[in-house]
């Protein structure tokens, strides 16, 4: 992941635990990288939330999805959305 990240890339789109195989990423180097080269990072938490501690200010992403039906235990269709505020006024 961290060779593709560069100044031609406008959004990566990232989770933290791949769902077929459980690799996990380090969403805190890849938030600096994507930092460093004003790249957008979203974060696909589907697999991760309710299983993983995900400390959104330290990965400094743009924004984290996530449907809430999986470890939540939420009903089905529902998900949730964090916006970074320095997207607010974008």
């Amino acid at each position: 992941v961290m060779d593709r990240i560069d100044d031609t890339v406008l959004v990566a789109c990232l989770p933290p635990l791949h769902w077929s195989d459980g690799t996990l990423l380090d969403l805190v180097e890849i938030g600096e990288a994507c930092r460093n080269c004003n790249v957008l990072l979203v974060v696909d938490a589907t697999q991760a939330v309710g299983i993983l501690p995900i400390d959104i200010s330290n990965i400094g992403a743009a924004m984290l999805a996530s449907s809430v039906h999986k470890f939540l235990l939420g009903p089905v269709g529902m998900s949730l959305v964090y916006v970074s505020p320095t997207l607010h006024d974008a």
